[in-house]
C-alpha cells in the first residue's frame, strides 16, 4: 500500500493530545501512526462526520429501509480475521485470535475494541509476558474477556511474607 503525503493543521490541545497518545506507546507510535490508526477506526465504523447520533430504533428508518426494525435487523457476527489487531500488541495477534474464537460470550466489535483496550493496558502496565499469559489462560479457560482490573484482583501473586525469618538476607552468607 503506497502511503500518501497529505499536510494537516491541529489546534494546540489537539497536538497535545496526538503527543500523549504516541509517548504512551514507547516509540511504537508516531503522531502520525496515531492519526492513520484513528482514520482506519473511523473508516472501518463507517462513521461519517455529518452523521447526528442516532438510537438504534431510529438508523433504519434513517438509512432508508422504510420497513420496521424487527424484520429487518439481521443478526451480526464478527469474525476475528475481520478485526485488526493494534500495532503495539502485534506480537501476540495468534494467541488473540485463539481466544477471540474460543472465548465465551457475545462477539461484537465493541467487545473486540474493549479486549484491545483493556490488552494495551496489561502490555503498558505489566509487559508482554503478563499479556501472553493472560492470553493463553483466557483461552484455555473459555473466559468471556480480559481486563487489567480482573488481572490485578485475581491474577497478580503477592510475596508472600513468613514472620519469623527474612530469607533473603541468607544471600551471599556461607555456612
Amino acid at each position: 500500500m503506497a502511503l500518501v503525503p497529505l499536510s494537516v493543521r491541529v489546534a494546540p490541545e489537539e497536538a497535545a493530545f496526538l503527543d500523549q497518545v504516541a509517548s504512551r506507546h514507547e516509540g511504537i507510535l508516531s503522531k502520525q501512526g496515531v492519526l492513520r490508526l484513528l482514520l482506519q477506526q473511523a473508516h472501518y465504523s463507517l462513521w461519517d462526520p455529518l452523521d447526528k447520533p442516532l438510537t438504534l430504533a431510529e438508523r433504519p428508518a434513517a438509512e432508508g429501509s422504510g420497513a420496521s426494525t424487527s424484520s429487518t435487523t439481521k443478526k451480526r457476527t464478527t469474525k476475528s480475521s475481520s478485526l485488526e489487531v493494534q500495532p503495539p500488541l502485534l506480537a501476540h495477534e495468534d494467541l488473540i485470535r485463539d481466544f477471540w474464537k474460543s472465548k465465551a460470550g457475545s462477539k461484537s466489535a465493541a467487545g473486540w475494541k474493549l479486549l484491545m483496550a483493556e490488552l494495551l493496558k496489561i502490555q503498558e502496565k505489566y509487559g508482554d509476558r503478563v499479556v501472553r499469559e493472560q492470553l493463553e489462560l483466557a483461552a484455555a479457560n473459555r473466559w468471556k474477556g480480559v481486563s487489567l482490573r480482573n488481572y490485578e484482583q485475581y491474577g497478580v501473586t503477592a510475596k508472600k511474607k513468613d514472620d519469623a525469618f527474612d530469607w533473603d538476607q541468607l544471600t551471599g552468607l556461607s555456612i
